[in-house]
């Protein structure tokens, strides 16, 4: 009977010691976070808010600085990710826009559901159909000059990087299978047949759609 109540002891001061390392860890994470949130290190506060909670889910404060400092995160970048795409820039404005997923992400993984800007999403959606657009502009004028590995980097960054719809990523295949066959073409007029028929076999490799291949296979009968 004693050691029985010995052991319970024991597993209660473990229990105690383990719950009151992991406040003190919450602590620690918290004050972390509020002095990158002094610092304007927004984004790196959120990620220590997130730590603290869950480390602490009943840790209120962290969970109330999360929602102001999450906010304060997200509409820097979208500032940033406008700008960019004023200036021309629609690819790099897209990453700014991808780091401000994230701390909507990482909120959400800890239940803080952060509000975005009004215009956000719209504006999200224009400026990834910017960056598709010019991808395919890049691509092409890279098949333009011969520059074919860099056409084909492009086409795939055009269709893969940036959400696009069922039609615009038809219209980046069908642009690098047109590069794919130009490229062919041109190994096999310089006498490279291996490399022509290599090159060739690219393009059957290509990721279709269904539609899309029904599409070319009626244009081929």
């Amino acid at each position: 009977m004693f050691s029985f109540i010995l052991t319970c002891c024991v597993l209660l001061l473990a229990l105690a010691a383990l719950i009151g390392s992991g406040c003190a860890s919450a602590d620690k994470r918290f004050g972390q976070g509020w002095e990158l949130e002094q610092q304007g290190q927004y984004e790196s506060a959120v990620q220590r808010y997130v730590q603290a909670l869950e480390k602490e889910p009943g840790l209120e404060e962290a969970r109330t600085r999360l929602r102001e400092v999450g906010a304060l995160a997200i509409a820097e970048r979208f500032e940033e990710a406008e700008y960019l795409a004023s200036q021309g820039e629609p690819v790099r404005s897209v990453s700014h826009f991808r780091r401000a997923d994230s701390v909507v992400t990482k909120a959400r993984s800890v239940g803080v559901r952060l509000a975005l800007p009004e215009s956000y999403t719209q504006q999200r959606r224009d400026i990834f159909d910017q960056a598709i657009d010019a991808m395919i502009a890049t691509g092409i004028n890279a098949r333009q000059q011969g520059r074919w590995e860099e056409g084909v980097a492009a086409f795939r960054q055009a269709r893969q990087d940036f959400e696009p719809s069922r039609v615009q990523r038809d219209q980046a295949l069908s642009e690098e299978s047109t590069l794919l066959v130009q490229w062919s073409e041109n190994e096999y007029s310089r006498g490279h047949l291996r490399n022509a028929y290599a090159i060739a076999e690219r393009v059957q490799e290509l990721p279709w759609s269904p539609a899309n291949l029904s599409a070319r296979a009626a244009g081929y009968m």
